[in-house]
């Protein structure tokens, strides 16, 4: 059972539906690392990993931590 968490950084929309995060280094590091697929080929596996989609009114607290040096996403 999860209590809480505090992510010192991180992307929580992989699939940036804001618009916010410019930086294509990370898109890349994802398809290259992380996923089976790009977010063009499989969006539904992209959405599913962002953690965006988990938020909910019975979800545990987040204390977010996130500088304005990050070298993978927007801050």
């Amino acid at each position: 059972c999860l209590d809480a968490a505090i992510p010192v950084y991180g992307v929580y929309d992989f699939l940036d539906h804001s618009g916010l995060n410019h930086n294509v280094a990370l898109r890349g590091f994802l398809e290259d690392k992380i996923m089976d697929h790009s977010a063009e080929q499989n969006p539904e596996l992209w959405l599913q990993a962002s953690p965006v989609v988990r938020i909910r009114p019975d979800a545990p607290p987040l204390f977010v931590i996130h500088g304005s040096h990050d070298v993978m996403t927007s801050p």
